[in-house]
């Protein structure tokens, strides 16, 4: 049997092996990303501009000057406290979670850059997990606060990140495609870190990272209006004109977009659920097949899990079962905390304080939801604790409070900036 202080260290240690996998620097080092960007400078015959956004963004950027043999410029916007030296590239900061004035002024000297290129020039996208924010820019008819609204509201909706990028991209002078569109006849290359599940769909998923501001949209004007009614969010009248008009749907090809050329390629989120795997199996502990990356509520995701947990108890091996995807909350309450401190608060619950088992669920970009946790820790005495505290486990829960729950008994995860974004990872060990 390991101690309890034992399992918390030997979680975080596999939860940063995930985080440190995925970040740009492994990313841009890979034999794959390496030779095309040696072919793409052999190739290209003009001038080389880098533009991207999310919170890998910036740590993106630098990889690829380390990377790349020439002269290039660029400009890339990430979330404060996530940008990093560069040496030609610009890093702009952006808001995020909900998007600022800056936002838009920052999309809007990226598709001024974009439509200077022409044939022969070569644009490199840099795209992860946040990007939508960071670079919303609404249609010059729609109110910035009207668009910052809705964006508040769909977040809070329990509405998942397909849902909500399907609005933005069809509410964005950028987004859907729009900027590699400006960017016609240029060459192009996509180097993206994902923070959306792949559910089979490879152009949905792409065009979801960061809204897709540089591949094809197929999703839809009537789409979004859909998933607005879905969730009953209020519109203003301006939002529901623009969203109504046929004239405004994005494009849906790639020659549509016309460009010279074209290539993609991304990190995916196995790579982190892999480096974990390593930690455990180091460690004497069997694992479960993994189970993919999860998407649905985070309470009920986290009940089915304890069921699995428990069902392991019996053997008396040590077991760690690891997964990756993104849960969603509908927020209700007035608490503080994001989907992963949700799960853990939910799966401690549904333990009922079972012996011997751990648990992390974190964000690997370093925040979930609002605050600055990346997520939360439990063990066999996380309700003990949390009672002894003075806190009521369910009603924290009810309150969406799981945050304000962990605080009070110190099992919050702190990282800081990781400078990635592959979604959550979640690591449950049975101490057998």
């Amino acid at each position: 049997m390991t101690s309890a202080e034992d399992m918390k260290v030997i979680l975080q240690e596999a939860f940063m092996a995930g985080v440190k996998a995925a970040h740009p620097d492994a990313f841009l080092a890979r034999a794959d990303v390496r030779e095309t960007i040696a072919q793409a400078a052999k190739s290209c015959t003009g001038r080389v501009l880098v533009l991207g956004a999310g919170k890998a963004a910036a740590a993106m950027a630098a990889a690829l000057e380390r990377e790349w043999p020439g002269e290039l410029s660029g400009l890339v916007v990430t979330r404060g406290g996530y940008e990093v030296p560069t040496k030609n590239i610009e890093v702009a900061i952006g808001g995020h979670p909900y998007p600022k004035s800056q936002s838009a002024e920052i999309a809007t000297r990226m598709l001024a850059l974009a439509s200077e290129l022409g044939e022969g020039d070569l644009l490199i996208g840099l795209w992860s997990g946040g990007g939508s924010a960071l670079l919303a820019c609404p249609p010059e008819e729609v109110l910035f606060e009207a668009f910052r609204g809705l964006t508040k509201e769909l977040l809070k909706s329990g509405a998942d990140i397909h849902e909500i990028n399907t609005v933005r991209k069809h509410l964005s002078q950028i987004a859907g495609g729009r900027l590699a569109q400006a960017a016609s006849p240029a060459h192009l290359i996509n180097l993206v870190i994902p923070d959306v599940v792949d559910e089979g769909n490879e152009a949905a998923t792409l065009s979801a990272i960061a809204s897709g501001p540089a591949v094809p949209d197929p999703t839809t004007l009537e789409q979004a209006l859909a998933v607005l009614a879905k969730y009953e969010c209020a519109m203003d009248p301006a939002i529901n004109a623009h969203l109504s008009d046929l004239a405004n749907e994005t494009p849906k090809s790639w020659p549509a977009i016309h460009l010279a050329a074209q290539q993609t390629l991304t990190l995916s989120a196995d790579a982190a659920v892999a480096a974990a795997a390593q930690v455990f199996q180091a460690r004497g502990f069997a694992l479960v097949p993994t189970l993919g990356n999860l998407t649905g509520d985070a309470t009920e995701i986290a009940t089915s899990q304890a069921e699995l947990a428990l069902s392991k108890v019996e053997a008396g091996v040590p077991t760690a079962i690891i997964s990756g995807g993104e849960l969603t909350v509908n927020v209700t309450g007035t608490g503080t905390g994001g989907p992963n401190q949700e799960f853990a608060l939910a799966f401690a619950i549904a333990l009922a304080s079972a012996k011997g088992i751990y648990a992390l669920s974190g964000d690997t970009d370093g925040i979930d939801g609002m605050g600055e946790a990346a997520g939360a820790f439990i063990a066999p005495d996380t309700l003990a604790r949390l009672r002894a505290a003075g806190i009521d486990p369910q009603k924290a829960l009810t309150n969406n409070d799981a945050g304000g729950a962990f605080a009070a008994n110190g099992d919050l995860l702190i990282t800081g900036p990781t400078f990635t974004n592959v979604n959550d990872l979640r690591l449950i060990v049975i101490n057998g």
